[in-house]
């Protein structure tokens, strides 16, 4: 036993030590700081910035009209992101194939001025929006036009609203009120382990138009109109047993849209700077590999759809689903780079062959 214990820890120490080489861009440039002592605003960052690079926003309030069109990490420590009237909304768009622009750690405006919003429209390359905060009452807004590629999670949203976009939602809880709650209309979703709500319009918390979806670990609740908790049409629809859908109608889907419920293997991840958590959550008694790569355009596969790099990625651990078919390990991580983002995805053995979990994308915070 103790010889397993080592050989695991060792696996384990050159996967982390790894990390930092394998999920780096190879054009990464440098760090550009935002504020005491470095560029005095966050679009002068940006402007100085080239693909790869990192812009840092260490702390502060800031009033900009914020406009990114290439692949960037721009995270942000302690630092709020401000429209309203005369400032527009966070713009990402026309990030080209071949690159990946990520957003981490900024806060919403705060209470007294409104929700923040980010929109993403015509982008090939990856889009990743993580860990973006609630600020009092105040959440974000999130749209998305026309991205091959969009990845949101653990973010605190007033709604997610797509258009032919392909989108992963993780660990996100999105409480509209007075707005939709998550729409997609057309491309792929695939919603995992979220919290979605809706007291106040008679609408659907979850609708879906034209899409191919599938929910797995999430609580959707209808508890303000006689509509279902998910409206469903033009589609397909695969939800996991463990997802909660509670409507008032009593209605769990409707509409035109074929859905079955079925087993789906999902892994999130989590990360505090020094230690890599992922939970896995997957049929009982399969045998699977968590594996991590940088992230890659989403390829057809064999085996589902791979973010994962099926040609140069690292086993992190290996697993068995339990009873409760959730597992989570965690790794100790070696200082990191701000901003520094892989894939993951557990490959895990089905009756008929091997299939690919849902995949996840952790940045450093």
């Amino acid at each position: 036993m103790q010889r397993t214990s080592l050989h695991c820890h060792a696996t384990r120490l050159v996967v982390a030590l790894g990390l930092a080489h394998c999920c780096s861009p190879a054009n990464a440039q440098q760090t550009l700081v935002v504020g005491a002592g470095g560029f005095p605003t966050i679009m002068a960052a940006i402007a100085a910035a080239i693909p790869g690079d990192t812009v840092l926003v260490n702390g502060g309030d800031w009033h900009e009209a914020i406009d990114i069109d290439k692949g960037i990490r721009f995270v942000g420590r302690n630092a709020t992101l401000r429209h309203g009237l005369l400032i527009p909304p966070v713009q990402i768009h026309d990030v080209p194939a071949g690159q990946m622009f990520v957003m981490v750690g900024f806060q919403a405006n705060p209470t007294t001025s409104g929700d923040s919003q980010v929109d993403v429209r015509d982008c090939n390359g990856i889009v990743s929006l993580q860990g973006l905060s609630s600020n009092g009452t105040n959440r974000w807004w999130l749209t998305s036009d026309k991205a091959r590629q969009l990845h949101v999670s653990r973010c605190a949203a007033r709604t997610l609203s797509t258009n032919d976009t392909n989108v992963v939602l993780e660990q996100c809880v999105v409480d509209p009120s007075f707005a939709l709650g998550v729409a997609v209309f057309g491309g792929r979703a695939a919603i995992v382990d979220c919290s979605i709500s809706h007291g106040s319009l008679p609408v659907s918390p979850v609708w879906l138009d034209r899409t191919e979806a599938v929910i797995t670990r999430t609580t959707i609740s209808q508890a303000g109109s006689m509509q279902p908790a998910i409206r469903a049409d033009r589609g397909a629809l695969v939800i996991d047993p463990s997802c909660r859908l509670l409507a008032q109608s009593g209605i769990p889907v409707q509409g035109s849209a074929a859905y079955a419920y079925h087993e789906i293997a999902a892994l999130t991840t989590a990360t505090t700077g020094s230690t890599l958590t992922m939970s896995s959550h997957g049929p009982t008694g399969a045998p699977g590999l968590v594996l991590m790569s940088q992230p890659q355009p989403e390829t057809v596969t064999n085996f589902g759809f791979a973010w994962v790099d099926p040609n140069a990625f690292a086993i992190v651990t290996s697993l068995v689903f339990p009873a409760g078919r959730l597992t989570t390990a965690s790794m100790v991580l070696p200082p990191l780079p701000p901003g520094l983002t892989a894939a993951l995805q557990v490959a895990h053995l089905t009756p008929t062959g091997i299939a690919l979990s849902t995949p996840s994308l952790v940045a450093n915070p």
